[in-house]
């Protein structure tokens, strides 16, 4: 476990509001610019934000740029309604479906027990 100063906590918290700040990916220059810190220290505390899994990291010609990996939170109980939902939508339209086919064969074999003589010829 690397051990990390109350300093460098307060750096990448800087860099996680920059980052989600950002449109687009930014670079470690960019970075040093805004917040006023070496390329170093922000390179070194990026990477450490990478392990961590809050940032992703690119690099493209020689530029290391950062972007916030997303999150999503789910409440359980929207999910279970929504499924639900959407599961019972399914289950309707397969028993209506099962329901016409029952339909169809029970009214060919109503049909073919009425006439049985003329299927044989």
């Amino acid at each position: 476990m690397v051990f990390i100063t109350r300093k460098g906590r307060v750096i990448q918290e800087q860099i996680l509001e920059c980052i989600e700040q950002e449109e687009a990916p930014i670079s470690t220059r960019q970075l040093a610019l805004k917040l006023g810190y070496a390329w170093h220290t922000l390179q070194q505390r990026c990477l450490e934000l990478q392990i961590k899994g809050k940032i992703s990291h690119v690099q493209i010609a020689g530029s290391h740029l950062w972007t916030k990996i997303q999150t999503t939170v789910f409440n359980n109980s929207e999910i279970n309604t929504t499924l639900n939902s959407q599961l019972n939508a399914v289950l309707e339209q397969q028993i209506k479906k099962l329901t016409e086919e029952l339909a169809q064969i029970k009214e060919k074999k109503d049909t073919h027990t009425e006439n049985p003589i003329e299927e044989t010829l």
